[in-house]
């Protein structure tokens, strides 16, 4: 049987039948009431978290009266925060481009001096890559557009309307990380054989680009969707291992960590889809010395290395 490309497998077909519990248990039927709901076919099982993660991207994939016309690649999405430098405000701009090989371009607005302001400029360099990133890989028009942002001063009657409400900003998921728990009550039989099966055929199905990736154990913290979850780590300053980026074998998504600063909490955590890392790469190179004097005004020789 091939696997979905969103991660599900096929249930059975016009061969499926129905059993009562005692059927196909026996005696030992009644031990298992509240393990199985009420039978019903299994064509396709989806677990709430799943859900509640796709009806999350289908509401991203609408902006206005524009639609993103792609399942596989993430809409284009922005969130306001506060720069150090200020105090003033910007929009953290995020595009994907690629199918096969999914990249995150991440663009910083303008600083601003309110969040009004720099929601405008998110939903502006939003608006134009709904309408041109998927035909350009290059975003060579929202390229033009957050150039000409930078020189934008937005008057008082531009900033009304949806732009500008706090709402319009992160219409991706974001996941909170959690420890991972064994389910004891399905609701069909179909989703519990789904969910003891998912381990093996996904990571058959599925794997994370480039070394060093460790499987998150039972008790490790992870995003909320099932599935077998890896991490790459790094140490902090008290050498304690920290989860940087996760990646799910049961449907091939990358997450980073929108929450960067401070020491890392998984509680605190927030986890949004990246597109896939960028591997490290060793070339050789050849260094060629030499040397210059400069004269200054004053007859002082400076030697250049």
């Amino acid at each position: 049987m091939n696997a979905r490309p969103d991660g599900l497998r096929d249930g059975g077909g016009s061969a499926w039948k129905d059993y009562t519990a005692k059927q196909v248990f026996g005696n030992q039927a009644s031990s298992l009431v509240g393990m199985f709901g009420s039978s019903s076919k299994p064509e396709t099982v989806k677990l709430k978290e799943v859900e509640e993660v796709e009806a999350q991207e289908a509401k991203s994939r609408k902006l206005g009266n524009l639609t993103w016309n792609s399942t596989r690649v993430p809409a284009p999405d922005f969130v306001v925060a506060a720069d150090k430098i200020g105090p003033s405000f910007r929009a953290e701009f995020a595009v994907f481009i690629g199918e096969e090989v999914l990249k995150e371009v991440r663009m910083l607005g303008p600083r601003r001096a309110s969040a009004v302001e720099a929601r405008k400029d998110g939903n502006e360099l939003r608006r134009v890559a709904f309408r041109t990133a998927l035909k350009d890989p290059t975003l060579a028009e929202v390229l033009k557009r957050w150039r000409e942002l930078q020189g934008m001063t937005w008057s008082p009657q531009a900033l009304v309307g949806d732009d500008v409400l706090e709402t319009s900003e992160q219409q991706l998921p974001v996941l909170r990380a959690r420890v991972q728990t064994k389910r004891e009550n399905y609701q069909t039989a179909a989703e519990w054989f789904h969910a003891n099966n998912a381990k093996k055929e996904f990571e058959e199905n599925f794997a994370p680009v480039g070394p060093n990736w460790s499987l998150c154990q039972l008790h490790t913290p992870v995003p909320t969707p099932p599935g077998v979850w890896r991490m790459h780590e790094r140490k902090d300053q008290e050498g304690k291992h920290f989860p940087v980026i996760f990646f799910n074998a049961s449907d091939g998504k990358y997450y980073r960590n929108k929450v960067a600063e401070g020491t890392y909490n998984h509680e605190n955590s927030r986890w949004v889809q990246t597109g896939v890392p960028h591997l490290a790469q060793e070339w050789p190179i050849r260094l060629a010395h030499g040397s210059a004097c400069l004269p200054g005004s004053s007859g002082r020789k400076d030697s250049l290395a």
